[in-house]
């Protein structure tokens, strides 16, 4: 008896083992948990970009993704649950020069993106790789390079957000929109112009004990790691948890050209669509994949022709993701089920 019991306490503990899965974000309590990257001067000098994979948990209406200090006074944030962002609010400026007029919904994954061009004062914003709001006449943010500082889920240690924020991405340029269309459900890969700092969140064992982990890499190349503060390190919340729709590992290719990736012409239509989607590749054997906004696998069909057909009229209307793969060429595609 005292053996199989043996027997049976190890079972479970193996295959715990097998089933524990490591972390791929952070999940923020809302209270007192940020992210402070590690240097001692403001990354951001000029122009700009920044982005993240977020999901919010509709307990707070105010909440910061990557912004400044009183210092150097930059927003990028979730403004009475819309999405924002902004130069100096503490110095006769506006936290909002740009926002989002639709809501951000609690409980489902956004890609948010927002760019800032210095020599136009032209600052734009994107949900899901769709621009939503423009501004010109934004002016530069007050930046004493010595002292500010920039933060990850906080400003200035207040405004907590409160969810999960995955892929954070500072540019010291003006992506496009095409770039952040096609980059936005995968991590970067290496040798990306212009990128100052990526954290993709890869740590611990997801939702499990922690303690101790407190550095956030910086998988830029560039050595601007962080460190995380207030956070318990264990559990679901606080702490380095699993699910992200951002598949650990999957890098994004660069853009060749317009919608011409390795030599391979990938034409989807139409969009929106009702039933059945097409799609046009140069006859390479490849498989598609169509996600929710979640990240949840609806749709997977291996195509064989030049042009192939997705029957898609068991969706539900809304937005989804088609991620196309060919060989070694990979595309994401943003399409809508009327």
């Amino acid at each position: 008896m005292l053996k199989t019991t043996l027997l049976s306490a190890t079972a479970i503990f193996i295959s715990g083992l097998l089933h524990a899965q490591e972390g791929t974000h952070l999940a923020f309590d809302g209270v007192n948990d940020y992210v402070k990257v590690n240097n001692t001067f403001n990354p951001i000098t000029s122009s700009y970009t920044k982005e993240a994979k977020i999901m919010t948990n509709g307990t707070a209406t105010n909440r910061d993704i990557i912004s400044g200090d009183i210092y150097s006074q930059h927003a990028f944030w979730i403004s009475d649950n819309k999405l924002a962002a902004g130069h100096n609010g503490q110095a006769g400026g506006d936290w909002d020069y740009v926002i989002d007029q639709d809501m951000m919904y609690p409980n489902v994954w956004y890609h948010v993106a927002v760019t800032y061009d210095a020599p136009t004062k032209t600052m734009k914003l994107y949900r899901n790789g769709t621009l939503v709001d423009t501004q010109t006449n934004v002016p530069h943010f007050s930046n004493n390079a010595s002292a500010g500082a920039l933060y990850v889920g906080s400003y200035y240690g207040g405004t907590f957000f409160n969810g999960a924020i995955d892929e954070v991405r500072l540019w010291s340029r003006v992506l496009t929109a095409e770039e952040i269309e096609n980059n936005m459900n995968c991590e970067l890969g290496t040798g990306q112009t212009g990128l100052v700092l990526h954290y993709n969140f890869n740590n611990g064992t997801g939702g499990a004990d922690n303690t101790g982990l407190y550095t956030v890499e910086d998988s830029s190349g560039n050595s601007l790691d962080a460190s995380v503060y207030g956070f318990a390190l264990n559990g679901t919340t606080s702490n380095w948890v699993s699910g992200s729709p951002v598949v650990s590992g999957v890098a994004c290719e660069a853009l060749v050209g317009s919608h011409v990736f390795k030599d391979v012409a990938l034409k989807v239509y139409p969009n929106p669509c009702r039933d059945i989607l097409y799609i046009e590749n140069n006859g390479t054997q490849a498989q598609i994949t169509i996600t929710d906004i979640n990240g949840r696998e609806l749709v997977t069909q291996q195509l064989y022709a030049q042009t192939s057909q997705v029957s898609i009229k068991n969706l539900p209307s809304g937005m989804y993701f088609m991620a196309y793969t060919g060989g070694d060429f990979v595309k994401t595609v943003k399409f809508i089920k009327e």
